[in-house]
């Protein structure tokens, strides 16, 4: 713990704000939701902006799933909570830099989507490891983003169904 602190300390941008956010912000666990309000709102209040990826997008997308996971298979439960933390760690460093406008922080949330989905850490389930039930029940959930992003989310959709057919997951 300590050397992740002095790891933090050393690295951290100059003029960052390190009391802006709790220190656990660095290093979320990823196993719940809460990350969102309580460090990206908090080191960047766009809640009330047209393009808040915290609140608009992260958050609610986040909680859906939460709602949601019983109806997953096992292997999809599984790939909801590494998705979730990965799209929390993805986010990180965004908490170190200054001058972020709410809408660069959702252009770089949305990028990291695609890695999420569909590139697990090792021995953790892809998306294109998943059940077809499973496809349409993230589809049900991310539907809202195709309102907010249409261009963006056809983007990752394509990249993730790409990876899935780049691995021959589609052949099988």
């Amino acid at each position: 713990m300590v050397i992740g602190i002095l790891i933090f300390l050393v690295f951290q941008p100059a003029g960052a704000a390190s009391s802006d956010v709790d220190q656990w912000c660095y290093n979320p666990p990823g196993t719940d939701c809460s990350w969102y309000k309580q460090c990206l709102v908090k080191r960047f209040p766009c809640e009330a902006a047209n393009d808040s990826y915290a609140i608009g997008f992260g958050d609610t997308i986040c909680n859906d799933f939460g709602k949601n996971r019983p109806d997953f298979s096992d292997l999809g439960k599984r790939w909801i909570d590494e998705t979730r933390a990965c799209l929390q760690k993805q986010l990180v460093p965004l908490l170190s830099r200054d001058n972020m406008t709410c809408q660069g922080i959702q252009k770089f949330a949305f990028q990291t989507h695609s890695y999420c989905y569909s590139t697990p850490p090792k021995g953790s389930p892809s998306f294109c490891d998943l059940p077809f039930s499973d496809w349409l029940h993230i589809s049900w959930i991310v539907k809202q983003s195709l309102f907010r992003e249409t261009s963006e989310t056809v983007k990752q959709i394509l990249q993730i169904l790409g990876s899935c057919a780049s691995t021959g997951l589609f052949g099988k």
